[in-house]
């Protein structure tokens, strides 16, 4: 289904709807996302993502990634994160990255660096999913 969709969207106007965001993020120019019936965000996958969840870093190093997203989890526990294999990835910290990075540092990984990294729409909804806004 997926490649007749991309065979056919630029020829002509396609809708989609779905919950399969990394199906989304690939096939659409233009995303709405609703919220209990009513339009929360809309445009081009990127900048919904980013209007949704600002922020994303990827967090390099080469030590215990496991108890380092433990307690990154639980000092922010608004955020999304997971291990990866360079380390992790976080998004959704109210924190900037020189505040994330000494954070960090203070867990006792001096190897640990921090880049910012754009936000997926799969990590985006995830993030919205996680913090529900009571009103729009």
């Amino acid at each position: 289904l997926a490649q007749i969709i991309q065979d056919e969207i630029h020829k002509r106007a396609v809708f989609i709807s779905s919950h399969r965001m990394e199906l989304v993020e690939r096939l659409c120019n233009e995303v709405i996302v609703l919220d209990h019936g009513a339009v929360r965000c809309c445009g081009e996958p990127a900048d919904v993502a980013r209007e949704l969840c600002s922020n994303g870093f990827n967090i390099l190093t080469e030590g215990d990634t496991g108890e380092m997203l433990a307690a990154l989890a639980n000092r922010h526990p608004e955020s999304v994160s997971y291990a990866t294999s360079f380390g992790g990835y976080v998004c959704g910290v109210n924190a900037q990255q020189d505040e994330l990075l000494q954070f960090l540092n203070e867990l006792g990984d001096n190897t640990v660096s921090i880049e910012k990294a754009a936000v997926s729409l799969v990590d985006a909804m995830h993030f919205l999913l996680k913090n529900p806004v009571k009103s729009i």
